[in-house]
């Protein structure tokens, strides 16, 4: 099974959907300059300043700029949620929530909106899909774009709300009209399949068109989110011509600028000879840098190498090892990729017995005997046991 398979075509996390620029003001403290300039989203209509995404900001610096310039402004939101941020990049996640939290009940939308993302994940707070869904409307009714497509994936999804993909559609319209780029693609998506709307592929492609140029706007103004949805809709032929090398070229430039998710990605078009030449052991040296970022899916693949023997000595116990340790992390474009699979993971009968003593030896239960030497949705299952158990507040 090609690589590509289980990847998941178009499923945006709440912390990474595209938003209008804002506006920026000079600031005169020091202190406040430098926690707006080092911490501040580019997802905030209220900020200062340009911003930074996540895997782009430098926490050890901006965490003593913010906390300086709260104790200088201790009433002020903005502030609040860019220390949140620095603490929540720098894996403290107690102390991002209780921030966001604070910031939240002065009527915050960015800090209502990453919390709603934290309750959704399970990061810093038990999973709880239905907060999530709560804080994403409270945003949203304040006119927060992201929030809108994040509430509308909800409804789309049934995730914390009923499922209802004419609300679903409802919502993204509503993002979409604020310039947001990520809703406008959902809702192609949304016409395309015809799900709470009419089918029309006519439309479907004018939500695409108009979703790809803002992506190509945002990624040529140097966003390396933007750049690897634009490339993923070269791959997928979405509101730009099929064009597996043009994407390479954005995954590339995303992926050495240090962005995971696109050194996955690179990976994959190495693996499937997509786009380049067919390379298996370029995909797994891409897999083991994303990896080293912490990228979910660079550790699932690179475990899939070990497995195959792909570019690295096969090696059953590390691939299960790293496909496990991925599929605990979070519930996002993995547990998608899985239900695209009918939830088998696609192991060699070795990898498979490896994973299944590896779930057992840490904690887990599963519920049958495997099927042909298979990993079903018995071992799928058992690791979703375990990943809802551990999600507990840290």
């Amino acid at each position: 099974m090609p690589r590509a398979a289980i990847l998941p075509i178009l499923v945006m996390s709440a912390s990474v959907a595209l938003a209008q620029p804002p506006q920026h003001e000079a600031t005169a403290i020091p202190a406040i300059a430098d926690c707006d300039r080092l911490a501040a989203s580019p997802y905030d209509a209220a900020a200062t300043a340009p911003g930074v995404e996540g895997e782009d900001l430098d926490h050890a610096r901006a965490i003593p700029a913010c906390e300086a310039a709260v104790a200088h402004e201790p009433g002020s939101p903005r502030l609040t949620f860019q220390l949140g941020r620095a603490y929540g990049v720098a894996k403290r996640d107690a102390d991002a929530v209780r921030l966001y939290r604070q910031a939240s009940d002065q009527g915050y939308a960015p800090a209502m909106n990453n919390l709603g993302f934290r309750y959704g994940e399970g990061r810093g707070v038990a999973i709880d899909k239905a907060e999530a869904a709560r804080w994403f409307r409270l945003a949203a009714d304040k006119g927060d774009a992201r929030s809108m497509d994040d509430l509308g994936r909800a409804y789309a999804n049934g995730d914390g709300v009923p499922k209802d993909e004419a609300e679903a559609v409802r919502w993204f319209i509503r993002a979409a009209e604020k310039g947001h780029g990520a809703a406008m693609h959902s809702l192609g998506l949304m016409y395309e399949d015809g799900r709470g709307v009419a089918k029309d592929q006519a439309e479907a492609e004018r939500w695409y068109r108009r979703g790809a140029a803002w992506f190509r706007q945002s990624a040529e103004s140097g966003s390396v989110f933007a750049m690897t949805t634009l490339a993923d809709m070269y791959v997928e032929g979405r509101g730009v011509p099929l064009d597996e090398a043009e994407a390479v070229r954005w995954y590339r430039k995303a992926a050495e600028s240090g962005y995971a998710p696109a050194m996955t990605r690179l990976g994959m078009s190495y693996s499937d000879g997509a786009g380049v030449p067919q390379d298996r052991s370029e995909a797994t040296r891409w897999f083991a840098l994303a990896a080293a970022k912490d990228d979910a899916a660079g550790r699932f693949y690179l475990g899939m190498s070990y497995d195959s023997g792909d570019g690295v000595p096969p090696d059953a116990e590390e691939a299960a090892r790293l496909i496990l340790s991925a599929l605990l992390q979070g519930d996002g474009p993995l547990a998608y990729a899985l239900k695209q699979v009918d939830n088998f993971l696609p192991l060699s009968p070795e990898g498979c017995q490896a994973l299944r003593r590896r779930v057992r030896d840490e904690g887990g239960s599963i519920g049958g005997p495997p099927v042909d030497d298979q990993c079903g949705p018995e071992v799928v299952l058992a690791i979703e046991a375990m990943r809802m158990r551990s999600a507990a507040p840290r």
